[in-house]
């Protein structure tokens, strides 16, 4: 059985180089967030599981973004600063399967 590829976006940034915006993942580009088009470029590359790393402070705001049909996103929240503690929330949330690590604001 082939394993299928889950997507980790690390989110949990504070968007201080995006100043005087505020924070670039809930960003609108086109009228939507920006994170609704990553969500939706995932979903065309045939990812259907994605586990979104933000803060405490950013969380409500992200868990907000609608997600596009097709995707199955899990919400973890990240105790402390920086990747290290961003991949450390990972911990319980993982599955064999292979994954793409990526940071929530590049679109690719």
């Amino acid at each position: 059985m082939k394993k299928k590829l889950s997507a980790v976006l690390l989110a949990g940034g504070e968007s201080t180089r995006f100043w005087p915006l505020h924070d670039k993942n809930t960003f609108l580009f086109l009228g939507k967030p920006f994170l609704f088009w990553h969500y939706r470029q995932l979903v065309q590359s045939g990812i259907e599981k994605c586990i979104v790393v933000a803060n405490e402070n950013t969380q409500d705001e992200i868990h907000s973004v609608s997600v596009p049909e097709g995707m199955n996103v899990t919400y973890v929240v990240q105790k402390g600063q920086g990747m290290g503690h961003a991949v450390a929330a990972l911990d319980g949330f993982l599955s064999e399967d292979p994954i793409l690590i990526l940071n929530a604001s590049d679109y690719y």
